[in-house]
């Protein structure tokens, strides 16, 4: 499956600077950035999901993220469960 989407130019260039430091292409590079974006997005919808009033399994399970990355997420957070 692919998406199409446009990018500015600055975008452009930092991404072609991570790529060629990284010695990647460029495609390779943004599928990491939005790998780790979609991780980190799921851990706060998580940690949502807890302060409304789940537990933190559930809140994992329904995220679907691992329990134990939430909890060591919420330790960096200094969010107290």
């Amino acid at each position: 499956m692919s998406i199409s989407l446009c990018l500015s130019k600055e975008i452009i260039t930092e991404l072609d600077r991570v790529a060629k430091a990284e010695n990647l292409d460029q495609a390779t590079v943004l599928r990491q950035i939005i790998l780790g974006g979609l991780s980190t997005r799921k851990l706060k919808l998580a940690i949502r999901f807890h302060q409304d009033g789940m537990t933190l399994e559930q809140a994992a399970d329904k995220a679907r993220v691992d329990l134990w990355d939430l909890l060591d997420e919420l330790d960096l957070s200094l969010i107290h469960i």
